[in-house]
Order: structure tokens, then sequence, then C-alpha cells
């Protein structure tokens, strides 16, 4: 910070000292000579300030939804994503997949391991892995009938309505 700075807010923060002093000795001389008067506009003054308080409270919620839309739609598109390089793995020629598909599996393991890393907000579930949708962690398995790749979008997947997990089939030749 430069000099300029620091001077300013210092300035600013004795000047909102001073005028609190100068409105704390107004209001005990008004006070003094007229007690109901002085306290006639407290109403509309209490109003604005919850009013004021709401819309933080409404602004502060606001970002916080924001926020949360934008990591699951970040979420979404990593899983198409990863969706998309297992498809086109097809393309490549047959003696370079298998590597590849190893490395793909081994990405997405390291993803979804640090999504069970996240602690889980809900009371009275710990973040120790020990529930039943912590165990049932999708990996990407080699079935007989082909390349199937589970990916959870979401740290619980199978939890609740509308959870995101997404699976998909690749296809064999």
């Amino acid at each position: 910070m430069n000099l300029i700075s620091l001077l300013f807010a210092g300035g600013v923060f004795v000047g909102m000292i001073l005028l609190l002093e100068v409105g704390r000795r107004l209001g005990r001389r008004r006070q003094g000579r007229d007690e109901e008067g002085a306290r006639a506009g407290l109403g509309a003054v209490e109003g604005a300030v919850f009013a004021l308080l709401g819309l933080l409270i409404a602004f502060t919620f606001s970002g916080a939804a924001a926020r949360f839309d934008t990591r699951r739609q970040m979420i979404v598109e990593e899983a198409n994503a990863i969706g998309t390089a297992w498809l086109r793995l097809d393309l490549l020629p047959p003696a370079a997949q298998p590597e590849l598909r190893d490395l793909v599996r081994r990405y997405l393991d390291a993803r979804l391991a640090i999504y069970e890393k996240i602690p889980d907000p809900r009371p009275g579930v710990s973040a120790s892995g020990a529930h039943s949708h912590r165990r049932r962690r999708p990996r990407a398995d080699r079935t007989s009938a082909g390349h199937e790749v589970s990916i959870c979008v979401w740290p619980h997947c199978g939890s609740g309505s509308g959870s995101g997990s997404l699976s998909f089939q690749a296809p064999t030749r």
C-alpha cells in the first residue's frame, strides 16, 4: 500500500470518529431541550437500517447460490470432458488405446479422491468415508460388455433427488 492510501484511510477513520462525537453531542443537547421530539424520527431510521441489513443478507445468499451453481456447472463440464476424451480414445490406433485408457482411469480416480476429501456439510455425517454413499464410489471399470465409466459429478452420488451421477458406455469393437 502506498502512503497516500494509508493517509486517506486514516483521514476517513478520524473523520468518522469526529462526526460520531459531534452527532452524539448534538443529540444530547436536543434530548435535553425536547425529550419527545428527539425520539420522533427513530422509527423511520430503524426501518431503514433493517431494510439495509435485509439487502445485505439477500446479496450474501445470492452470491453464495451463484458460486454453488458455478461450481456444479464446472463439475458437470469436467465430467462431460472426461466422457468425451474416453470416447475419443476409440479413434486412436488399437495399440495406443490401452495405455491411454489407463491414464484416463488414473486421472478419474485422482479426481474422485479429491471429491471424497470434501467435507460433508450435513450434520452427523463424517468425512471419513464410513457412510454407504462414500463406499459406493464410482470408478473406471472394464466390464465384459465393454468399457463402462461412471463419473460422480457431485461428491454424494446417489443421495437425494437429482443426484449428479453420470454414466456412459464406450462402444466395443
